[in-house]
C-alpha cells in the first residue's frame, strides 16, 4: 500500500481529516505533502491538520478536526460530549 492510500485510509476514519503526522510517519516527505496541498488533494486546517478535499463536511467534521488539533488523547467531553 502507498503513503497516498495509507493516508486516505486514516483519513475515511477519521471523517475526511488526517494529521501531517501521519502523512510523514507513512513516508511522504515535507515538500511531497506540500505538493499535494498545493496541487488541491487536501486542504490544511492549522499546522498539524489536513482534510481531503471533496470529503463530505458533517455535524462531525469540526469534532474531529478539533480533537485531531488538540493533540494525542484529546477527546470531547462534557457538554459537547452529551449533545454528540
Amino acid at each position: 500500500m502507498s503513503a497516498d492510500d495509507e493516508l486516505l485510509t486514516v483519513a475515511a476514519l477519521q471523517h475526511g481529516f488526517a494529521l501531517r503526522g501521519d502523512a510523514r510517519a507513512f513516508g511522504l516527505s515535507r515538500s511531497a505533502l506540500r505538493h499535494r496541498v498545493r496541487r488541491g488533494d487536501w486542504d490544511a486546517h492549522g499546522p498539524r491538520v489536513l482534510h481531503r478535499r471533496g470529503t463530505p463536511w458533517t455535524k462531525a467534521s469540526p469534532l474531529m478536526r478539533a480533537v485531531l488539533d488538540a493533540g494525542p488523547g484529546s477527546v470531547i467531553s462534557h457538554t459537547t460530549a452529551a449533545a454528540w
